[in-house]
């Protein structure tokens, strides 16, 4: 038989088996009802220029688990069970993970995507007329070219420098002496 409209918490039914040769046999059986509302989420998408985070999913209600999985990329959870736990040795680029949240009754997931962009700096060129910065004392012809890669561009760039020099360029150029 189909039992609909359960009350939420313990359902007590009983049945009973007549016969005109004995006794009635009766049982019971009890259908405890738990009305499931799950709520998953992992957090918003991140890009971060670390290979460690803390993440940040949906705290867990009483009588609910939780467990963060790698979906894709790599990650060492502190803990896998505690919603904000802290996640280390990410893969550079993309990093996938999922925050299963359980109950009695069922599973949902949700997923985070953690990209990481670990900025590469290096000098590309410089200026070296014979080992010197300029070509002459009082010339303003010194240069350095920078090459940028990784990270989330666009960069922005600080140069400071004697003589109340600055520049938020990427490769400066006219440097005096």
């Amino acid at each position: 038989t189909l039992v609909t409209e359960l009350s939420e918490g313990e359902n007590i039914f009983e049945w009973t088996i007549s016969s005109e040769c004995g006794e009635d046999v009766t049982d019971q059986v009890i259908i405890d009802y738990f009305n499931s509302q799950l709520t998953s989420n992992a957090g918003e998408n991140q890009q971060i220029c670390t290979t460690s985070l803390n993440l940040n999913a949906n705290t867990l209600e009483m009588d609910e688990t939780g467990n963060w999985t790698v979906i894709s990329g790599n990650g060492i959870f502190e803990n896998v069970n505690i919603p904000n736990t802290n996640v280390s040795n990410l893969d550079v680029g993309e990093n996938t993970f999922e925050w299963i949240v359980s109950d009695q009754c069922e599973s949902i997931n949700s997923q985070v995507i953690i990209e990481v962009g670990i900025v590469e700096l290096s000098i590309d060129n410089f200026s070296n007329y014979n080992g010197f910065s300029v070509s002459c004392n009082d010339e303003e012809d010194g240069f350095i070219n920078l090459l940028t890669q990784g990270g989330f561009p666009p960069y922005s760039y600080e140069w400071n420098g004697e003589n109340n020099f600055n520049s938020n360029q990427e490769d400066i150029t006219n440097i005096p002496a």
